[in-house]
């Protein structure tokens, strides 16, 4: 944070903001408003029982679902944020550059210059390590939730309503999320950086990719940026779960209007 400041100024770290409001609001709106569905369908298959494993594959299953409907946006901010206006030589430390440089002039003129480039096809480049990262991070994330908040509630012996219950739940949610996801994000950051649509890696798929980065990063190649990614998720988990749980409190009186 402090050398993107230096170099290019303190609005910087506010780089696609918009992009990830939207990317937001279109994936987890997707995944947390399907998930209940999810879960009393997976149930009636599991003869009307819950189980960890359901809450698991429930998670997953919504989780797909926000990934390929948000993997433009995704890959928009993505690109936003690793795009600078510095030349290598701006500062003694090196340029803060990250893999291609991609300069959108905000979201809508990234999605344009995407379809130009690549067709609407393109706008679905980098879905796989997509898939696959919110697919773990969603199934980590809902399971882990729910079953912290029962074991806390019963521990504690205090209700499951309780906004103390939630940030528990949440606070280790995030990490589990973070050892579960990092090396996807990783991955789909790199793979959303290339160049073009067009360019292949050595290798295209996420165990192929994972392999490469651990032979000549090692194992902490999966993990950089752990720590930002945990002080993103866990403040982000604890306001999105105690704003949950008070919209399905308020649900049964909603629909009874």
């Amino acid at each position: 944070m402090a050398k993107v400041t230096s170099q290019e100024g303190l609005m910087a770290l506010q780089k696609g903001l918009w992009a990830s409001m939207i990317h937001q609001v279109v994936q987890n709106g997707l995944r947390l408003g399907s998930y209940p569905y999810f879960k009393d369908f997976y149930e009636s298959l599991n003869g009307g029982e819950s189980a960890f494993y359901v809450n698991v594959i429930s998670g997953s299953s919504a989780g797909l679902v926000g990934a390929i409907s948000s993997n433009p946006l995704m890959m928009v901010k993505t690109r936003l944020q690793s795009s600078t206006s510095l030349k290598p030589s701006a500062s003694a430390g090196g340029s803060l550059a990250v893999g291609f440089q991609h300069h959108y002039n905000g979201v809508f003129d990234g999605l344009r210059q995407i379809v130009a480039e690549g067709g609407v096809k393109g706008l679905w480049f980098g879905v796989k390590p997509a898939m696959y990262r919110t697919v773990v991070g969603s199934g980590t994330q809902l399971s882990t939730y729910d079953a912290v908040k029962d074991f806390a509630s019963t521990q504690l012996n205090i209700p499951d309503t309780d906004v103390r219950v939630h940030i528990i739940a949440s606070g280790v949610a995030s990490c589990a999320v973070v050892i579960g996801m990092n090396p996807l994000d990783v991955i789909l950051t790199r793979s959303y950086n290339n160049g073009s649509q067009h360019i292949k890696a050595k290798s295209t798929s996420v165990p192929g990719i994972m392999k490469e980065i651990v032979a000549v990063e090692g194992v902490q190649g999966l993990y950089k940026g752990s720590l930002a990614l945990w002080s993103r998720l866990a403040p982000h988990f604890i306001c999105t779960f105690i704003l949950l749980e008070q919209l399905r409190n308020l649900r049964p009186s909603i629909w009874s209007v």
